[in-house]
């Protein structure tokens, strides 16, 4: 009796370690850049046509990305203000984390993975990776501005935002 008891609850533990690893599908993100980043959009859209066209070559620290599709734009409750907020107040980043991973509408069913936020700042372009499990750092990398054109250095500094425990294929 004590067998199966301890065999159900390993099961269940090892089910919710899980689902908080992402989905085996892919990850499912939101990407958000600040009004101080507009001019870097096209940049962060370039990396993520190129991942869908071709993910093999996106090896981060020799670690693969896997990721089922972005919505690169604000949405309800989830705007790039409340992610940088996110970023350096703890009250904030619960409810930030609780609204990437509560939304629902027709084409997401589940929520998201997490937010790729990106900010200019001080002559650098920053990543931020924020998980949609709360209890994980926010990730940061950044890249100089005298960077932004080398397809290497600027992928990898995207792929080592989203170094999140949870963010990581199953």
């Amino acid at each position: 009796m004590k067998f199966k008891q301890l065999s159900i609850a390993g099961l269940l533990a090892a089910m919710h370690m899980m689902a908080q690893a992402g989905s085996p599908e892919g990850l499912q993100l939101v990407v958000l850049g600040t009004p101080g980043a507009t001019g870097y959009k096209v940049k962060v859209e370039q990396f993520f046509t190129a991942y869908d066209a071709d993910p093999t070559g996106f090896d981060c620290d020799n670690r693969q990305l896997n990721i089922q599709n972005t919505v690169q734009k604000s949405l309800k409750a989830i705007t790039p203000d409340l992610a940088l907020a996110a970023v350096s107040d703890l009250k904030k980043r619960l409810s930030f984390s609780k609204a990437i991973s509560k939304y629902r509408d027709s084409d997401h069913e589940r929520g998201f993975d997490g937010a790729l936020l990106y900010d200019a700042k001080d002559g650098k372009l920053v990543f931020y990776g924020i998980s949609a499990w709360d209890k994980k750092p926010v990730q940061k990398a950044e890249l100089s501005t005298s960077e932004l054109d080398d397809k290497r250095k600027f992928n990898l500094a995207i792929c080592r935002a989203l170094h999140m425990p949870v963010l990581q294929a199953p």
